[in-house]
């Protein structure tokens, strides 16, 4: 039988111990643009698991990860901190994450606020999917499950254009 506990380590442990240059080299960049040598990431996401997976996929990236299971929650957050990029769980209940992402361009518009990367983590990202992302003001999409490479990725390239 599996022992949830030994796979939940040997997971973190593969996550956190394998491309350690990679985070460094993230960490390097970013410094030399100028920006936190450690990039806060605000991540939606509402099954724990996951939350699990990508926070540590992130903290092995270099950055700050801070973690909300919905997204008007992140709405909230936003009010009060600032944030490098936004990485939103496509999936949720009832489109919140549409919802939210309408909410965060409507309240950058109105404060005429620095724009703020986000990125769709979808189980499936068709045609509609897109659309409807591009639609409520989402940057980006990340198929899950998420690949080390793919999340670097996305990462150095909504961070450094920002």
């Amino acid at each position: 039988p599996i022992i949830r506990r030994r796979l939940y380590e040997l997971v973190l442990q593969k996550l956190l111990f394998n491309g350690s240059e990679s985070a460094n080299q993230l960490s390097r960049e970013s410094d030399s643009l100028g920006n936190a040598i450690m990039p806060k990431v605000l991540l939606v996401q509402d099954h724990r698991v996951e939350q699990m997976v990508m926070s540590a996929m992130l903290k092995k990236l270099g950055c700050q990860v801070h973690i909300v299971a919905q997204g008007l929650d992140a709405v909230q957050i936003l009010e009060s901190e600032h944030f490098d990029i936004l990485l939103m769980d496509y999936d949720m209940r009832e489109q919140e994450s549409l919802i939210a992402t309408q909410k965060i361009r409507e309240r950058e518009r109105d404060l005429l606020a620095k724009h703020l990367p986000i990125i769709a983590v979808t189980s499936s990202y068709d045609d509609k999917d897109q659309s409807d992302c591009v639609a409520s003001g989402m940057d980006d999409a990340i198929a899950k499950p998420i690949r080390y490479e793919d999340l670097e990725a996305k990462l150095r390239r909504w961070i450094q254009n920002d």
